[in-house]
C-alpha cells in the first residue's frame, strides 16, 4: 500500500461520505416538506444550495471521524491483514454507526433515538470504507515507456 494512495482514499472516502449525507439531508428534507404541502414553490437554487452547504458540513465530520476513529482501526486491521472489500464495507459501517451513536449521545440524544439516524449513516460509513479500500489497496500501474517509433 502506498502512503499516496491511502491519504487519497481518505480524502475521496470523506467526500463520499460528505455527499452520503447531502443527499440523505436534501432527499429527507424534500420529502418531508412535500408532506406538510410546501413544495408547490420548488426553489433549485435553494435545494442545491443546501445540498452543497451539507456536503461541505458532512465531509468534514466525515474527516474528522475517519481521523479519530476510521485510521486507528484501519491500522489495526491492516495489521490483521483484513484488506479485503467485504471488511471494509464491514467495519466502516459498524464504525460509523458506533460513531453516530457516540456523537449522537454527547449531544444529548438518547440511545432510542440514535439507533434509527445511525443505522441510515452506517450505510454511508459503509460506502466510505468501500471506497478508501478501493483506492487506497488497488494495484500500482506501472509506468511503460512510449513505445519505439518503427524505423
Amino acid at each position: 500500500m502506498d502512503i499516496n494512495k491511502a491519504i487519497t482514499g481518505v480524502v475521496a472516502g470523506g467526500a463520499s461520505g460528505g455527499a452520503g449525507v447531502a443527499l440523505i439531508w436534501v432527499v429527507g428534507s424534500y420529502l418531508m416538506a412535500g408532506a406538510r404541502g410546501a413544495n408547490s414553490g420548488f426553489d433549485v437554487g435553494l435545494w442545491v444550495t443546501v445540498m452543497l452547504a451539507s456536503w461541505i458540513i458532512a465531509t468534514i465530520v466525515f474527516w474528522f471521524g475517519i481521523a479519530g476513529l476510521g485510521l486507528p482501526a484501519w491500522a489495526l486491521l491492516h495489521r490483521l491483514g483484513w484488506t479485503g472489500p467485504l471488511q471494509a464495507v464491514f467495519f466502516g459501517g459498524l464504525i460509523t454507526f458506533a460513531g453516530s451513536v457516540g456523537l449522537m449521545l454527547a449531544m444529548g440524544g438518547s440511545l432510542s433515538e440514535s439507533v434509527a439516524p445511525a443505522s441510515l449513516l452506517a450505510l454511508d460509513g459503509a460506502v466510505v470504507g468501500w471506497v478508501i479500500q478501493r483506492i487506497a489497496y488497488s494495484p500500482i500501474k506501472p509506468v511503460l515507456p512510449p513505445p519505439a517509433r518503427p524505423s
